[in-house]
C-alpha cells in the first residue's frame, strides 16, 4: 500500500457550489483512501491527504467540471539519520557480475594471495547507484571481538590488533556511505519523479509539446532552488565521510605494509 502523501492544488472555483462539488467528491473518496481534506473558497486551494495516489486524486477532481491550474506533492522530509540500512542485495543471478579488484596488481609484489573481486549489480532503477558486494579478505580481529555487540573502542587490550581494528571500521564505515548514497537518492529521485509527473498530469490536455517544454522548466528550477539545502548537507556528509575512510584506509594500509615488510626481513634472516 501506498505511503500516505498530501497533495495541494489550485482550483479555480467561483462560488460555495463550486466548492461544496470539490468537497463532495473528496468526502466519497475516503472509502478509497483519503484520510482528510480542506478546500479553501477565498484562496482557491485545496489540500488532500491519504493513501489515494496523486492522479486519482486529480481525476476525480477535475470530474467536478472545475478546472484545476496547478497541483504538487508536498513532502515533508525526515532529516537523515544513521544507522542507514543496506539495500537487499540481489542473488548473483539477478545482475550482480565480478570486477577485479583495483589494487591487486599494487599488493602482488608483497602478498602472493589470489586476487579478490567484487560483485557489482546494475543501477537501482530509481535511486541509479550500483549496489556492491565487496569481497574482503577474513578479518585479523579474533573471534570473540567480531561477536561483540558494543563499539570497537571499548574494552580494548594491549593484545588487540590495530590492523584488524581499523580495517574492521573501514569496512563499517564504507558500508554507511553505500547506504547513505541509496537512501539520499532513492528518495531525491523519487520525490522528483513523482512531483514532475504531477505538473505534466496538472496541464490541459490539449496541452502542446512546446507547454510541457514550459511547464518542466520552470519546474527544474523550482526543484533545484528547493533541494538545494538538502543537497548542501548530503554533499557535507558525503565529504566528511569521505575523509574519514581515505584516513582510515591509509591506516589500514600503512600497518599491512608494515607487517609485509617485517616478514620479508624475517624470511631474508
Amino acid at each position: 500500500m501506498q505511503s500516505e502523501q498530501t497533495y495541494k492544488f489550485n482550483v479555480k472555483m467561483s462560488c460555495s457550489g463550486c466548492s461544496g462539488a470539490v468537497s463532495r467528491v473528496l468526502e466519497k473518496a475516503k472509502v478509497d483512501g483519503v484520510t482528510e481534506y480542506t478546500v479553501d473558497l477565498p484562496t482557491q486551494e485545496v489540500v488532500v491527504k491519504g493513501t489515494l495516489p496523486y492522479d486519482d486524486v486529480l481525476a476525480r477532481i477535475k470530474k467536478t467540471g472545475k478546472e484545476v491550474i496547478s497541483g504538487q506533492i508536498v513532502n515533508i522530509r525526515q532529516p537523515l539519520s544513521l544507522p542507514f540500512n543496506m539495500p537487499i542485495a540481489k542473488p548473483l543471478s539477478q545482475g550482480f557480475k565480478l570486477v577485479t579488484h583495483p589494487h591487486v596488481r599494487f599488493a602482488r609484489p608483497f602478498h602472493a594471495s589470489a586476487g579478490r573481486h567484487d560483485l557489482i549489480a546494475a543501477p537501482d532503477p530509481v535511486s541509479h547507484m550500483r549496489p556492491i558486494i565487496y569481497d574482503d579478505p577474513p578479518s585479523q580481529l579474533p573471534a570473540p571481538l567480531l561477536r561483540h555487540p558494543y563499539s570497537l573502542s571499548e574494552f580494548r587490550s594491549e593484545a588487540q590488533d590495530d590492523t584488524g581494528d581499523h580495517d574492521l571500521q573501514f569496512r563499517l564505515l564504507r558500508q554507511q556511505l553505500d547506504s547513505l548514497h541509496q537512501n539520499f537518492w532513492l528518495d531525491s529521485n523519487t520525490r522528483f519523479y513523482a512531483a514532475r509527473d504531477a505538473v505534466l498530469a496538472s496541464l490541459p490536455s490539449t496541452s502542446t509539446t512546446r507547454d510541457k517544454e514550459e511547464a518542466l522548466s520552470t519546474f527544474y528550477q523550482q526543484w533545484v532552488m528547493q533541494e538545494k539545502n538538502w543537497t548542501d548537507n548530503y554533499t557535507r556528509e558525503w565529504r566528511n565521510r569521505n575523509i574519514q575512510l581515505i584516513t582510515l584506509s591509509a591506516r589500514v594500509e600503512y600497518h599491512k605494509f608494515k607487517c609485509r615488510l617485517a616478514d620479508l626481513f624475517q624470511k631474508s634472516t
